[in-house]
Parts: structure tokens; C-alpha cells; sequence
């Protein structure tokens, strides 16, 4: 069971102080690593002796007020623990987002979650902070999405799923389900908490509201299949990656298909410390630019290619240079507007040489694009001169696209990735 060191905050006549103690209680806030992430002191507003504001992103973890998403309104016990009704709001949209009663430490009774519209996402009952019964879900259209029965001896069952146009494929736990998994979830069948972020949504048949037959998962930044996977009443029996990898067979010992689900009022209880609200936009940045950006391609695979360029500088494999080479040695090539290998550099001549002759031998690239224009690009090629490999790995970068930026562009990928070699 993973385990977390936590702080309780304690409630003062002058505001709020934070323990470094750890506890085991819910409610309580994680001690965390000093300098990569804001003071807790700036994530919440003192409201009364007893009320404190506090202020999260939408996946609930603690923020700055100036990028937060969700404000709450709550009371704290004297050891740190949330208590009576807890009420969270869409900060921009100035709807409820959550709402819930806590009794000693613990949520109980009905839990609600909202969508940033103000229509119902999630309803049902916990126990003592355990999700049980009956949980209807709900499309930000307002559509049913699905019903999840928590029995007792714990995990959950899939009751009914109605897909995004309306359509019911599952009914009294038997028919098909697709959907993602969701993160720092509860995995189905145990009560452990466990951090899973997934990058994939699964399908497939289901019989007594568990996996059952043929599943898929389906990566989300490509739409494309990766694995397939086969369950009887929920246990994985066998599966398969879809694509053959570099390394390695493409049989899998354990599923990828894990479906998962917690209750709504969980992830503000670990009292999680996100980042600044600088290094939140940085972030952003990041993310707009993985997706606005398309990597560099070949009609040959990598490893193909890379096998091309390894077979060619196997020829040389006799000669002193070759043999003087470290384990794993770099070169970077800068493909152009045109798609050619217009920049090959290594701390090597000899090889950086032999290198710039066999691409001309191959098809040229695709470029890389961002949102659809041409970009600075290439890959390094890793030759492993002790396995007789060659590893081919593409990369990007938003800078100026011109040839004398793309050779410093390549030049400075070199230097982070390799150290002089004759």
C-alpha cells in the first residue's frame, strides 16, 4: 500500500502553521520538497478561527489563488482533518464543483461533483471515505455516462454505460464499455490507492460488470491500437502488443487494461503541492508545443534505417578509429526544409564521415512540422559499438528555421549528449 508522509496544518488565533509531523490520517498535508513547488502558505486564505480557503487545479492539487480552478470553503479539526459540509467551486464559472459532509476525518453520505457548466459529473454514497452502492455518472451534455456498483467486499462493478451520443451498450453489467483511466485512482478488485497515469482509454466486452473476452487499448495522442488483451470475469489471461517492439517480444505478462475509479472527494485529501503558477504556464507551453509538433519520418522504420547506417559503419569495424570509439557514441543529424540530411556532426571524423556518405544512400525524411510548418529537426543516432546496434532517436525544436540554425541547432544537441572522442 503506498504510503504518505503527511503535515497537519493546525488552526491558530493568528492564521495557520505547518508541522513537519507525519500522520496517517486523510486530510492532512504532505511535507514536500523544498524549493520546486510553492509554500502551502500561499494556497489558502484564513477565514475564520476554525474556516480556511483553499485553492486547487482542477485535478486538486494545491495552487496559488492567481492559476487555481477550484476555491473551497471548509472547516478543519484541530489535527488537520476536514469536518461538517465541504463545499468546492469552479473558480472562472462561479458554479459548485463538489460537495461533501465529512464525520471524524472522513466523508460520508452522498457525494456530488459537478461539471464546469454546472451539470451533474458524479452522485453517490461513501462510508467512512469508501465509495459504496450505487454511482450514476453523467456527460457534461447532462447524458447518462455510467452506472458503478461498489459492493461491500470491494472494487466496483460495471451496472450500465451509455456511450457519447446517447446510445446504451451495457445494461444489468453485460454488453461493451469504452473509456479512460482515470489518475491516482483506486484500482478495480483491491483497496489500495495507487498513482496510474494512464495515456490510454480501453474497450471491450463485459459480463457481471467485469472485463470479459476481447479488450483493446487505444493510445490517446494517436487513436491507434496498442495492445490487445483477453479476460475472463476480470482476470487478464493472455495479450499482445499490437506493434512488434524494438526490444523484446511482444507478449505481455501483465494487462495494461486496468480499469480504475475513486470518489470524487479523494484527491483533495492527500493535500498534494503543485507547482508555481510560472512553472504551471511553462508547462502549458510545453504541452501546446507536443501537440501542435510533429516529429520527423521515414518510410523505413527507425530501427530499419538505424540497421542501414549501423550495417555501413560495420564496414569499418577493423580499422583504429572504429575500435577507439566509447560503448555509445552520438551523431546528430539536421534534416532540412527538403527533407534531407543536410547536418551530420560527431566528436568522431571517421564515423561522422562514414555517417554523412550513408544517408545519401537512403530515402530522404519528411520533416518535422509545427502546426504544419517546417521545423528544426533531426535525430540522433546512438551506435553502440559493443552490442553492433544502432539506436535512432528523433527530436524537434521550435527555434529559428534557417540552415545556420539548424548546424548550431545540431551542434548543441551534440555537446548535451556526448563527450569528446578521437
Amino acid at each position: 500500500m503506498m504510503k504518505y508522509f503527511f503535515a497537519s496544518i493546525l488552526v491558530t488565533t493568528c492564521g495557520l502553521a505547518v508541522a513537519q509531523t507525519p500522520a496517517a490520517g486523510a486530510g492532512a498535508v504532505p511535507a514536500s520538497a523544498a524549493g520546486d513547488k510553492p509554500d502551502i502558505k500561499n494556497c489558502y486564505q484564513v477565514v475564520r478561527n476554525d474556516s480556511i480557503r483553499l485553492f486547487y487545479d482542477a485535478t486538486y492539487t494545491l495552487t496559488p489563488p492567481a492559476c487555481a480552478s477550484i476555491r473551497r470553503l471548509t472547516r478543519l479539526t484541530a489535527d488537520g482533518n476536514f469536518t461538517g459540509e465541504v463545499r468546492d467551486y469552479w473558480i472562472d464559472e462561479n458554479v459548485l464543483a463538489l460537495r461533501v459532509r465529512y464525520v471524524d476525518g472522513k466523508a460520508e453520505g452522498l457525494v456530488e461533483q459537478f461539471h464546469r457548466n454546472g451539470k451533474p459529473a458524479f452522485r453517490g454514497p461513501v462510508a467512512r471515505g469508501i465509495p459504496t452502492g450505487d454511482w450514476q455518472y453523467w456527460y457534461d451534455t447532462g447524458q447518462p455516462w455510467q452506472v458503478l456498483r461498489f459492493p461491500s467486499e470491494g472494487g466496483f462493478r460495471i451496472v450500465a454505460y451509455w456511450d457519447s451520443t446517447g446510445a446504451q451498450r451495457a445494461t444489468e453489467g453485460s454488453g461493451y464499455w469504452e473509456g479512460y483511466s482515470l489518475p491516482n485512482a483506486m484500482t478495480s478488485g483491491d483497496k489500495t490507492w495507487v498513482v496510474h497515469k494512464s495515456a490510454f482509454r480501453f474497450r471491450g466486452p463485459i459480463a457481471d460488470g467485469r472485463p470479459n473476452g476481447r479488450w483493446e487499448s487505444i493510445e490517446t495522442r494517436n487513436g491507434k491500437v496498442f495492445t490487445t488483451e483477453n479476460f475472463v470475469q476480470g482476470r487478464f489471461r493472455s495479450g499482445q502488443l499490437a506493434t512488434k517492439p524494438r526490444y523484446g517480444s511482444t507478449t505481455l505478462s501483465s494487462p495494461e487494461v486496468v480499469l480504475e475509479v475513486e470518489a470524487p472527494n479523494v484527491p483533495a485529501e492527500r493535500f498534494r503541492l503543485g507547482p508555481t503558477c510560472a512553472e504551471r504556464e511553462q508547462q502549458q507551453r510545453r504541452r501546446e508545443f507536443i501537440d501542435q509538433a510533429e516529429l520527423p519520418r521515414h518510410t523505413l522504420e527507425h530501427q530499419a534505417y538505424g540497421g542501414q547506417l549501423m550495417k555501413k559503419i560495420l564496414s569499418f569495424s577493423s580499422q583504429a578509429w572504429y575500435a577507439q570509439l566509447p560503448d555509445r557514441t552520438p551523431v546528430v543529424c539536421g534534416i532540412d526544409s527538403l527533407g534531407k540530411v543536410a547536418v551530420v556532426l560527431s566528436a568522431s571524423g571517421p564515423l561522422q564521415s562514414v555517417v554523412k556518405d550513408a544517408v545519401l544512400a537512403l530515402p530522404d525524411w519528411k520533416p518535422a512540422t509545427i502546426k504544419g510548418h517546417y521545423a528544426l529537426g533531426g535525430f540522433i543516432l546512438w551506435v553502440d559499438r559493443v552490442q553492433e546496434r544502432a539506436e535512432l532517436n528523433p527530436m524537434i525544436s521550435s527555434g529559428p528555421r534557417d540552415a545556420e540554425m539548424l548546424r548550431k541547432y545540431c551542434q548543441a544537441v551534440l555537446d548535451q549528449n556526448t563527450k569528446k572522442v578521437p
